[in-house]
């Protein structure tokens, strides 16, 4: 009996456990929506032809994409990931219904090895969220400052 209740205490643990790895990041997004357009911005990174790339999508008016990243990025990005422990959020789909309004987020990730990141709320967040959602603009912030990226400077998307 002590054999039985160790196995399905072992099999319960293994499948509660949040998912890790150390293979090569191959696409992350973030994404967050509000009742402003301020608050309504998303970005990704991803994999094209041999390359990191970086797209930022900000407050309805700016589209910045296919923005090359060094490996000293993707590698903040994926210590980032590891530091504010985004793996506890996998899995993660909770909506908070007697919000009449508020805000929402979205992250994914993959990876060279298949492992798959996954979490999304509205009105509803994981443990660790608002350090996570700070270091991960943060994150965007600090990329768009290197690579003097100023959307204030920039004409509108679909602007001519």
């Amino acid at each position: 009996m002590k054999q039985l209740i160790a196995a399905l205490m072992a099999l319960i643990l293994s499948q509660t456990a949040p998912v890790r790895t150390d293979a090569a990041l191959t696409t992350f997004s973030f994404n967050h929506g509000g009742m402003s357009v301020d608050q309504i911005y998303s970005y990704a990174v991803y994999e094209q032809d041999g390359c990191m790339l970086a797209d930022f999508d900000l407050y309805c008016r700016y589209e910045i994409e296919g923005v090359e990243l060094d490996a000293a990025d993707v590698e903040a990005l994926q210590a980032l990931i590891d530091e504010n422990d985004l793996w506890s959020w996998d899995g993660f789909q909770e909506s908070n219904s007697y919000v009449l309004d508020g805000d929402s987020f979205g992250l994914s990730a993959s990876f060279a090895d298949g492992t798959k990141l996954s979490a999304w709320g509205s009105n509803a967040y994981p443990k660790g969220y608002s350090a996570g959602a700070q270091a991960i603009c943060a994150y965007f912030g600090a990329l768009m400052e290197k690579y003097e990226i100023d959307p204030e400077r920039m004409e509108m998307a679909g602007s001519e």
